[in-house]
C-alpha cells in the first residue's frame, strides 16, 4: 500500500484541515481530527481514482525531506503525517473490507 504525505492544520478553535504536497487539489477538513483524516482518505482516494479513469499519472509518493527541499512554503504551517492510498475497487479483496464502511460500500456497488 502507499502512502502519501499530508499537512494538518488548525485545530483547537477552527477546523482541522488536511492538505497533500503531492496533490494540492485535493483536501479535507473537519472539526475533529480524526474526521478530517478520514475524509482526507476518501478525498485521495477519490481523486487519484479520477485520475486513473482519465489516463494521467499518479505521482510517486515523496517523502518529508523531498517535500521540504522541493517546496518549504508550499507546506506552510502544520504537522506532518501520512494517508494511506486506498486500492482501487477491482483491486480489493472482499475480506480486506469488512471494517470500514466506505470500503464495504465500494466493495458492494462495483461490478464484479
Amino acid at each position: 500500500m502507499l502512502y502519501y504525505v499530508a499537512v494538518v492544520s488548525g485545530g483547537r478553535s477552527e477546523e482541522y484541515d488536511v492538505t497533500f504536497p503531492d496533490f494540492p487539489e485535493v483536501r479535507a477538513s473537519h472539526a475533529e481530527l480524526d474526521a478530517a483524516l478520514s475524509r482526507a482518505e476518501i478525498n485521495l482516494f477519490l481523486h487519484t481514482n479520477a485520475l486513473r479513469a482519465d489516463d494521467r499519472k499518479i505521482p510517486a509518493p515523496r517523502s518529508v525531506d523531498q517535500i521540504m527541499q522541493d517546496d518549504a512554503t508550499a507546506v506552510g504551517e502544520g504537522a506532518f503525517t501520512v494517508v494511506p492510498l486506498l486500492p482501487s475497487a477491482p483491486m480489493m479483496a472482499a475480506e480486506a473490507v469488512p471494517s470500514n464502511p466506505f470500503l464495504r460500500y465500494l466493495d458492494h456497488s462495483m461490478p464484479n
